[in-house]
């Protein structure tokens, strides 16, 4: 099946859709670990920040932003080299490649929170 540059094919779609119950997986482990673990809940909390700075940049700013923040730019740009960005990615995340990325130097993981929640 033929596809338009930065477009999902059907097949990529689906693959997508199936990466989402891992997704909420993280995501109900990552609330269960600041309900019960004491040092996870202190590291959310542990930042005070003014988010709404953020709220005035545009979409694709505001992206751009929380990529170097959690420390996805390089992978995106890795991506943005091949002839198939979106394919890359998925292949990064199902293949554990984005399991080692490491917020940009300062950022603690109440920022990484705030900037995934935002």
């Amino acid at each position: 099946m033929d596809k338009d540059y930065g477009k999902l094919s059907a097949d990529q779609l689906r693959q997508l859709v199936e990466l989402l119950p891992s997704l909420e997986a993280l995501r109900a482990e990552f609330r269960s670990d600041v309900k019960v673990k004491r040092n996870a809940r202190k590291a959310v909390h542990e930042v005070e920040i003014c988010w709404a700075p953020l709220y005035e940049l545009s979409f694709v700013e505001h992206l751009a932003v929380s990529a170097v923040a959690v420390g996805l730019n390089k992978a995106i740009v890795a991506a943005a080299g091949t002839s198939d960005p979106p394919a890359y990615m998925m292949n990064a995340a199902r293949g554990g490649r984005l399991n080692d990325i490491k917020p940009a130097d300062g950022v603690k993981l109440g920022h990484v929170v705030g900037f995934v929640i935002s």
